[in-house]
């Protein structure tokens, strides 16, 4: 019984689809870690929106452990590996193990090459295999083994077994075969017997009758002769298949030395030169080596494909402790990684010093936070990491990972930008937007929080400003709207019925300026009632205006008869006093020929007494 541990780790190592060459899980194409140490976009133009779109998904796989790109394939032929996490945890668990060089380990693999010597196609014989059996429950007792030595005993002696069944089978055959022709003599010797008889005295159903027996008993003989040969046929192909199905099964668990242990085995047990592997027909194993092999599912084939792999493992391991040598870790580190993935079981993986192994770890493990600060979009930690993995492993490619974490970081501050400055000009739902697109791209921006306090003060401030030009246009009060007009132009920015009311308003305060300098001019002038009657124009339209107010009242003190006399007419005439308004108005005039005032009153005043007088 195998350990837990491996079991799953076999079941998600299991066949599957076979991955196009270099390509990983859920992907199109093959950008695999050999060419860079992170898949990013690049942004195709230096506009905002262009980056934007560019990172809008923001690829961050981990190179290191993408699978399928990085160690699923040797040469021709590739292996769809386990679920990333599980390759991940168990590497990790490696690179952080003792190397095995002790004794036992060391007698171990003096087992293994044993057995392997005594199954050699120069050394095979009956003896020879017979010793290789002896030294399999020796070797099964190492943990090491985990008993899959012990399952290959297992398979052997089922064939012995079946062997002694077919001898036993075959003696049986033989049996029948002699019972039948006794059977066939009796038959004969008494259909003779009957014949030198008088045929004409006899009863034709009594010699029916006489023959039966021999009859029934050879069809019997016959039915048990035909079982005996299925049951032969059928137990010579069981067995083979469930040997088969062990040698698949070794494959596939990566055990390597083993497969080579069971096809020494199956060659020297199974000689009809038939070592075609029973697979049914579709199956995905039968894909795997139909499509990932290019080879033939045969029992030659899994040999093969066990010794090249093997010497790829070999030479993979060579080439990391040379790279590792050269203080090349990124390197090193891919190719311990891809020999891992088939190689865990091999005695050149497993030998492994613990302390260079350790190299390999720091690397892995600020890798693997380098993805975790970039699937979180903490660009400032991640910048951090990948200048640290540059340090740690001078090889490692920084370009990729400081080009998108350099662009991302640009892209969000344009994103603030912009939300600045709708937020000055008003634009809320431009704001926020731009404020979600800084957020969502960069998340942790030191800047961010600061900003968009900022920019909710200015959006507070908008909207009073808003609320103020309303209440002041209400009033018309445009003189206070006047001194503040900055204010309430940057606030209506973006508001067209507003800033209309804006435009009318300037011109209105224009209007106003120009009538209080003319009614300087005029009391400067000594026209101080003239003076007056321009102000009370225009105070009419602006009631609200301080700076008219002002004069107007000046004026009045300076020209009170007149204003006295005025108001009295004004009042007379709501009264509907018309000949008594009639009179003041005659004396308004009186005190100022030239006002419009008292001329307009006396028109009005003549019509309503002597409607029928043209005037």
């Amino acid at each position: 019984m195998k350990k837990l541990g491996n079991s799953l780790f076999v079941f998600a190592f299991a066949i599957s689809n076979i991955p196009v060459a270099g390509q990983a899980p859920g992907q199109s194409g093959a950008a695999g870690a050999e060419q860079s140490n992170m898949i990013v976009p690049v942004p195709s133009s230096a506009t905002q929106d262009s980056m934007i779109s560019n990172l809008a998904t923001i690829s961050t796989n981990h190179p290191f452990f993408q699978t399928a790109a990085a160690f699923s394939e040797f040469g021709k032929f590739s292996l769809n590996p386990f679920d990333q996490l599980i390759f991940k945890e168990r590497f990790e668990q490696f690179l952080n193990e003792p190397e095995q060089i002790a004794e036992t380990d060391l007698e171990y693999q003096q087992f293994i090459r044993a057995i392997l010597n005594y199954l050699s196609p120069t050394k095979v014989s009956p003896d020879s295999v017979s010793a290789a059996f002896g030294l399999l429950p020796r070797t099964s007792s190492y943990d090491t083994d985990e008993h899959l030595c012990d399952d290959i005993a297992n398979a052997v002696y089922v064939v012995w077994v079946a062997r002694r069944d077919q001898r036993r089978l075959s003696r049986a055959r033989k049996d029948i075969q002699k019972e039948w022709k006794r059977l066939e003599w009796n038959r004969t010797m008494t259909t003779q017997d009957m014949q030198r008889k008088d045929m004409d005295q006899e009863n034709p159903q009594s010699i029916a009758s006489r023959l039966a027996p021999f009859e029934r008993r050879q069809a019997e003989l016959a039915a048990m002769s035909a079982e005996n040969k299925t049951k032969r046929e059928f137990s010579q192909l069981q067995t083979k298949i469930e040997f088969q199905v062990l040698m698949v099964q070794l494959f596939f668990q990566r055990r390597f030395q083993h497969v080579q242990i069971a096809t020494g085995f199956y060659r020297a047990l199974f000689t009809d030169g038939d070592t075609t592997l029973q697979i049914e027909e579709g199956s995905r194993a039968r894909e795997f080596f139909s499509k990932g092999t290019g080879m033939p599912p045969t029992v030659s084939t899994l040999d093969a494909l066990s010794n090249e792999i093997m010497g790829e493992v070999g030479e993979g391991v060579e080439a990391y402790l040379y790279l590792l040598n050269k203080n090349e870790v990124a390197s090193a580190a891919k190719r311990l990684a891809q020999s891992y993935a088939f190689g865990e079981y091999m005695p050149e993986i497993r030998t492994l010093p613990r302390e260079e192994k350790r190299r390999i770890f720091a690397y892995s493990q600020k890798l693997g936070k380098l993805q975790s600060a970039m699937r979180a979009r903490d660009f400032t930690l991640a910048g951090t990491l990948s200048e640290d993995l540059s340090a740690l492993a001078p090889d490692y490619d920084i370009a990729e990972p400081r080009a998108l974490i350099e662009t991302t970081k640009t892209a969000a501050n344009m994103h603030l930008a912009k939300a600045r400055s709708a937020a000055l000009s008003g634009d809320i739902e431009q704001m926020e937007k731009d404020l979600r697109s800084a957020m969502t791209i960069w998340p942790l921006n030191p800047d961010l929080k600061d900003a968009a306090t900022t920019m909710f003060s200015v959006t507070d401030q908008h909207q009073q400003a808003l609320l103020d030009l309303d209440r002041l246009l209400g009033e018309k009060n445009y003189r206070r709207i006047f001194e503040d007009q900055f204010r309430y132009i940057a606030a209506a920015a973006t508001d067209t019925n507003r800033q209309a009311q804006l435009t009318d308003v300037l011109k209105n305060i224009q209007l106003i300026e120009g009538t209080i300098a003319r009614c300087e001019e005029i009391a400067r002038r000594g026209d101080v009632i003239g003076a007056w009657e321009e102000a009370e124009e225009i105070y009419r339209e602006f009631p609200g205006d301080s700076s008219i107010n002002k004069m107007r009242a000046d004026l009045t003190i300076d020209a009170a008869d007149f204003v006295k006399t005025i108001h009295r007419a004004w009042d007379l005439e709501e009264q509907g006093q018309p000949g008594s308004s009639l009179a003041w108005f005659l004396k308004a005039q009186k005190l100022y020929p030239p006002s419009n005032y008292a001329r307009d009153g006396i028109e009005r005043m003549v019509a309503i007494i002597f409607p029928d007088t043209e005037s």
